[in-house]
């Protein structure tokens, strides 16, 4: 996900696509990571490519999501790592961040944010890689424009992720005006179909997609 607002633009995780994902939109002055597996976190070399003769990239995230990446790479010149404390306020140029932990991985090796940011009057959760819904993440999410959620499962279970039919309904009762679902897995039917399922469950909710933009304008 890209966030932009005025000047800054807030990349929320570096995928190991992140070179083509980046192509049709401008450059991120900055990035959050929500964890270090490489799904969330390998395409951080890769940004290399984005930031030629500028001051390295600032990149938020856990200590041990910075210590993961330089495991697998010295290749780091062109990023500054920037650890954050969960539950301390961040500003990103024009956006204001909190990082709260969730569950995510069994271990405490990769432990995992989801992100809310405020900016201009409206605020965005990102909680893209969830293992179950916790009195935390209402909190956080309480009062969001948008929380964007884990939604890898579909009628199946799988420990480190939500299902769909199963958390969708719980999170319709939480203070969100809208919620969007990520991380789409195959165990989702295909879109339209999977979009008609979403809303019935809540009208308020859908499925992302590549490319998607929403805008987001405080009143």
């Amino acid at each position: 996900m890209l966030l932009t607002a005025g000047a800054t633009r807030v990349l929320v995780d570096a995928t190991r696509d992140v070179s083509e994902q980046l192509t049709a939109v401008p450059g991120p002055t900055a990035v959050t990571l929500t964890h270090g597996h490489r799904d969330a976190s390998g395409g951080v070399p890769k940004l290399a490519e984005h930031v030629a003769d500028r001051p390295p990239l600032p990149v938020f995230g856990h200590p041990r999501t910075h210590r993961a990446i330089r495991g697998r790479t010295d290749q780091l010149d062109h990023v500054e790592l920037v650890d954050v404390e969960a539950g301390r306020t961040v500003t990103i140029g024009e956006v204001d961040a909190v990082a709260t932990e969730v569950p995510h991985d069994r271990g405490q090796r990769f432990p995992t944010f989801a992100w809310r940011f405020t900016a201009r009057g409206t605020t965005v959760v990102y909680a893209s890689d969830v293992a179950e819904l916790t009195d935390e993440l209402k909190a956080v999410s309480s009062e969001a424009d948008v929380l964007v959620l884990d939604g890898a499962m579909y009628g199946r279970s799988l420990f480190s992720h939500l299902r769909i039919d199963e958390a969708v309904p719980v999170v319709c009762r939480w203070p969100v005006d809208q919620i969007l679902l990520t991380q789409i897995g195959r165990t989702a039917p295909p879109h339209e179909e999977l979009r008609r399922v979403v809303r019935a469950l809540c009208p308020r909710a859908q499925p992302a997609y590549d490319g998607l933009h929403v805008e987001l304008h405080d009143e």
